[in-house]
């Protein structure tokens, strides 16, 4: 009854060739060196073509960065001191002035009704903190000061 150990000789005890893996271990160089071949064969064809892959991917991503830039480099500076450049200093201490005069009519003490004409401007009051509502009977001022 003749197994394979594992040694290469076919006997069922380690006597033989002491050397047993040396079949093994010569078709793992062979197979080695096959695939080595492969690979510099992979490389010489393919190579390339990934290197230029790589080029252009590089420069579509060089162009997509100058478009950005460009684009923001389009947009309209805004004048200094100004707020985003969509209103002027005098119109926005124009319009907190505004704001200003609408709340001294307001009591801390007595709820009054927000008249309809504007209703908007309650609104961003009540958020804010410089009104509060009492129910249906109206708004009353809060303590908290507006600076203008």
């Amino acid at each position: 009854m003749n197994s394979n150990n594992g040694n290469g000789n076919g006997h069922r005890h380690g006597g033989g060739n002491p050397s047993g893996h040396t079949r093994i271990d010569r078709k793992i160089a062979e197979l080695e060196s096959q695939v080595n071949a492969l690979r510099l064969t992979r490389e010489l064809l393919y190579g390339d073509a990934l290197t230029s892959k790589r080029k252009r991917t590089t420069s579509v991503l060089d162009d997509a960065l100058a478009l950005e830039e460009t684009r923001h480099a389009r947009r309209r500076k805004h004048a200094p001191g100004s707020a985003g450049g969509k209103y002027s200093a005098r119109s926005l201490k124009e319009r907190r002035q505004a704001s200003a005069d609408y709340l001294a009519e307001f009591s801390t003490t007595t709820p009054r009704p927000a008249p309809d004409s504007n209703r908007r401007g309650v609104g961003s009051l009540v958020r804010r903190g410089y009104l509060a509502r009492r129910g249906n009977k109206g708004y009353v001022r809060t303590s908290k000061e507006y600076i203008v």
